[in-house]
């Protein structure tokens, strides 16, 4: 695993062996991940980022990057290799990747809880992060034959409050199982909130569903990270059904993401919890997009 550095020409070698930092214009590798705003994956309390796969050797892998370290490692930045399709393999597979790394069944990831220190990372002589909070990793398998995939990972710096939508929803009774808001638009991208009024899946009777749906994403190469609330509104005291999420929305994943079981149908019919009020329920949603990720 490389991390690109354009200052200088030389070449350095991690604390923990086989991590190495190329110091040339472009590095020789798989995958280059572009992440700008780096600053702010921490500000947004985004863990890990999972780069887009690339493939080598026969195999599918992925970079995951802990901006702010794994587990007790907080002063660094760690760096995994994970294989994504060894499971077809054969039972007791292995495959060793520069002549040390064993991806087993049972291991799948590799990596250097301390890739590189945060304060070596930010000191701008060291030239890793750009002047406008840019930094470039890269990731190479050591094969024949493979094609560079470029990702990039652009972080919005979210200020003020996250957009907000209410929808007012009569005659909550006669409604099929099935509501679907009106379009609205958060982050450059469209997005609609599906209501199931008996639930979905497992819930179904015994639970309302509510889940954010994506409907413009730029296919299997864009990733969107957001913050999400959705609650129902008491319409007779402030004690609103709430629920607080944060998501990497990708095609793969699938199109919804939400809650099955957002409120028990029990406590909805309640007249007196104030959640459906003269056959109407109020819908509330607030969202942000934080982070953009794509490939080419």
């Amino acid at each position: 695993m490389i991390l690109v550095e354009k200052k200088h020409t030389n070449k350095r070698v991690t604390k923990e062996p086989k991590a190495t930092m190329e110091s040339t214009a472009e590095a020789d590798a798989h995958l280059l991940i572009k992440i700008q705003s780096f600053s702010l994956l921490a500000k947004h309390g985004i863990e890990k980022f999972e780069t887009t796969e690339f493939e080598s050797g026969g195999y599918k892998w992925k970079l995951i990057i802990y901006p702010s370290g794994k587990e007790r490692d907080e002063g660094y930045v760690s760096v995994d290799l994970a294989i994504v399709n060894a499971g077809g393999s054969p039972a007791g597979w292995e495959i060793v990747v520069s002549g040390s790394r064993r991806f087993l069944a049972i291991k799948t990831e590799w990596g250097f809880s301390k890739f590189i220190s945060k304060k070596e990372l930010n000191d701008p002589n060291n030239g890793y992060l750009s002047h406008d909070d840019i930094c470039v990793f890269g990731a190479e398998v050591f094969v024949n034959e493979n094609k560079t995939i470029i990702d990039c990972l652009s972080l919005e710096n979210v200020v003020g409050a996250p957009y907000k939508q209410e929808w007012n929803i009569p005659n909550f009774s006669k409604l099929g199982n099935k509501w679907v808001s009106p379009e609205f638009s958060v982050g450059g991208h469209k997005w609609k909130v599906k209501m199931y009024r008996n639930g979905s899946g497992e819930s179904i009777g015994r639970f309302l569903s509510l889940y954010l749906s994506p409907i413009s994403t730029n296919g299997n190469k864009e990733r969107l990270h957001t913050w999400l609330t959705i609650r129902m509104k008491n319409q007779l005291s402030s004690k609103h059904q709430s629920r607080v999420g944060s998501i990497w929305f990708s095609a793969a994943r699938g199109r919804n993401w939400g809650w099955p079981s957002f409120i028990e149908l029990a406590l909805l019919k309640d007249p007196n919890q104030g959640f459906v009020v003269n056959d109407c329920c109020i819908i509330e949603v607030e969202l942000s997009v934080q982070a953009i990720a794509s490939s080419d």
